[in-house]
């Protein structure tokens, strides 16, 4: 199973043969338009947003897919989906932060640890997958910070969720070698704060975007992992 995450910039439907083209299985894609569910052929789109040009999509080939009942729009840019049933269960993520609260207001949450508990007896399951863009690095974890990255990558191990792409590199969370996002779409601005946790293999392999390859399309670069 092939699963890509990807901060699409905007306009996916014009940015849709490019994410088609690495074959995957599911997409997670931030940024994204609200689109019918059919839209893309031979794929379904589950979208969620306020902004009709700029929510969180997820897109499944080959595989059926439904938003879960627990779902909870308090908690901004997070998707509970089943896949095939129930017998995969993804979180997509858009962590939105502190811009929620100002936003739309005090009563909704875009920080990702709160979305995390809330989701956590569904996330209690043998297959899970969390996620998407963090918009976060340990790098930045600071003593009185209240949005502390050390504090979701806890919440995710104790879960039994582990980052595919720290699996597969074996560098510890705030020390990656590959960027999945580039600030001003400056090469020297690199950061990496997209992620894919999950229980499935400890032997994923991770690929991340090329620089020069995507940065027409978007300031962040597509996480592709493989799940055998």
């Amino acid at each position: 199973m092939r699963i890509i995450t990807w901060n699409c910039n905007l306009k996916l439907n014009a940015k849709f043969d490019s994410i088609e083209a690495l074959a995957p299985d599911i997409a997670i894609i931030q940024e994204c338009e609200q689109l019918d569910r059919n839209h893309f052929p031979a794929a379904t789109y589950l979208w969620t947003g306020r902004n009709p040009k700029k929510g969180m999509g997820v897109i499944m080939f080959n595989h059926q897919a439904e938003i879960d009942n627990i779902f909870s729009d308090k908690f901004i840019y997070c998707l509970p989906v089943n896949i095939d049933g129930g017998r995969l269960k993804i979180l997509a993520t858009w962590a939105y932060n502190h811009r929620a609260s100002k936003q739309f207001g005090d009563e909704y949450q875009g920080y990702l640890l709160p979305a995390l508990n809330h989701y956590q007896p569904w996330l209690d399951a043998e297959n899970v997958i969390v996620g998407g863009d963090f918009n976060h690095s340990k790098i930045w974890d600071t003593p009185r910070s209240n949005n502390k990255f050390a504090e979701i990558e806890s919440c995710l191990v104790n879960q039994g969720l582990m980052s595919s792409y720290h699996l597969f590199s074996d560098e510890s969370t705030g020390q990656e070698s590959l960027s999945t996002f580039f600030h001003t779409k400056n090469s020297n601005k690199g950061y990496h704060i997209d992620y894919l946790f999950q229980n499935l293999t400890k032997n994923p392999v991770v690929t991340v975007g090329n620089f020069s390859d995507w940065i027409q399309l978007s300031d962040h670069m597509p996480l592709i992992v493989d799940l055998n």
